[in-house]
């Protein structure tokens, strides 16, 4: 993210495009943790970017993932990914 909010959701919105994926996402703000959380009231708080909600059918809140670890963090990417892919067959699943 930078800045300028309308350059950061542009790159975030080609982003998504090129990832193919069909899932509406939610900008919260700029790297503001206070003013990501007045934005997401159903969190207590914004503890790290990127910090990922899964929603169930209902909108319900059904896991937050906060901060990333990529490829390069062997088993602990290996490990995220297993979490993410569960929830996402558990919620396919529902």
């Amino acid at each position: 993210m930078t800045d300028d909010f309308e350059r950061s959701a542009e790159q975030v919105r080609r982003h998504h495009e090129h990832i193919g994926t069909s899932w509406p996402i939610l900008i919260a703000g700029l790297s503001d943790k206070d003013e990501a959380t007045k934005s997401l009231g159903f969190l207590d708080q914004v503890r790290s970017y990127p910090t990922l909600v899964f929603l169930n059918e209902a909108n319900e809140v059904q896991a937050v993932y906060s901060g990333f670890s990529g490829p390069a963090t062997g088993e602990a990417y290996v490990e995220q990914r297993r979490r993410f892919e569960a929830m996402i067959e558990g919620l396919i699943g529902e």
